[in-house]
Formats: C-alpha cells, sequence, structure tokens
C-alpha cells in the first residue's frame, strides 16, 4: 500500500512513481499514481494484491514522486540483516559554488543503502546525508558552512554498504 500524508493546511494534488524489483536488476513492475490529499489527513492513494508483485529480501519497492511533492522512499522486503543488497558503490565530485558552499554530486552504481557524506567539522551542513540510491540515481547535495580547512576529498560520499 501507499500512503500519502498531508500535513498542510491545504489540499495537496501529487503524483508518484512506484517501482518494484530486484536489487540486481531493473525493477519489474511500475505504476504511476494521482493523489488528492485533504489537510491534516492520509489517503490510501494505490494498493496492490500480495499476488500481483514478487517479494522477498532479494527484492525492494521504492516510491518517488516526479514534482518532487515528497522525498523518495523505498521498503525492503525483508528484515535488514537479512537484505541481498548485492553489489553497490557511488562516485561523488564535489564543486565549490564558493568560497563556504559546494555540491556534491553522488551517482550510483547498484542500489546503494545508506549513503553518507562524512561531516568535516561541525560547521559543515548537508542538504541530505544518509540517502539510499538506485542504479543509475544522482543525488546533488548543498553542502554549507565550509572552511578553508576543509578538503574536496573530505566531502567524498561513500556507500552504507562499503
Amino acid at each position: 500500500q501507499l500512503w500519502i500524508c498531508n500535513s498542510s493546511a491545504a489540499p495537496v494534488s501529487c503524483a508518484a512513481e512506484v517501482t518494484i524489483g530486484p536489487f540486481s536488476a531493473a525493477p519489474d513492475f511500475a505504476a504511476t499514481v494521482t493523489a488528492e490529499v485533504p489537510p491534516g489527513q492520509a489517503e490510501l492513494a494505490w494498493s496492490i494484491p500480495r499476488d500481483g508483485y514478487s517479494a522477498g529480501p532479494d527484492r525492494y519497492a521504492w516510491v518517488i514522486s516526479p514534482n518532487g511533492a515528497f522525498a523518495p522512499n523505498r521498503h525492503f522486503f525483508g528484515e535488514i540483516k537479512d537484505v541481498k543488497f548485492g553489489p553497490g558503490y557511488v562516485e561523488s565530485e564535489v564543486v565549490r559554488t564558493s568560497a563556504d558552499q559546494a555540491v556534491v554530486r553522488v551517482l550510483a552504481t547498484g542500489f546503494n543503502y545508506f549513503v553518507r557524506i562524512p561531516t568535516p567539522s561541525l560547521d559543515v551542513r548537508f542538504s541530505d546525508n544518509y540517502f539510499d540510491l538506485r542504479d543509475g540515481d544522482l543525488a546533488e547535495i548543498a553542502a554549507r558552512g565550509l572552511t578553508e580547512d576543509v578538503r574536496d576529498d573530505q566531502l567524498r560520499a561513500a556507500s552504507g554498504l562499503s
């Protein structure tokens, strides 16, 4: 099931893309969903019968909002200790946008659980950290509060799987 919650004071109209698939290959199920959610409410936006998809510790479900109404989310079909992620790694590039700001571009190969960027200083803040990326996903993370002591190599992303 996919539930969409609206904690705002205004109605929300949004779209969602749901995929289900194995960690080792492209998703084998996809659905596009639209929902109208009244203020302060949660609505069941989509569901599928249990026999409509395959589930196991080698598979996951993923939901995104094409218009950015909500952050991507995932569901694993097993306890985290039993999940079979398969090989995955990330490559990152740091692009300085000013003396105290940068963008860290992170490209995933394979499924990457809990991608993180180390915090080299208490002053550094990231727009996102500790997130999942699927094969081919690109994340652009803003870093603020950089000082001259912070080197680009200190901002390299790593997968939680490595």
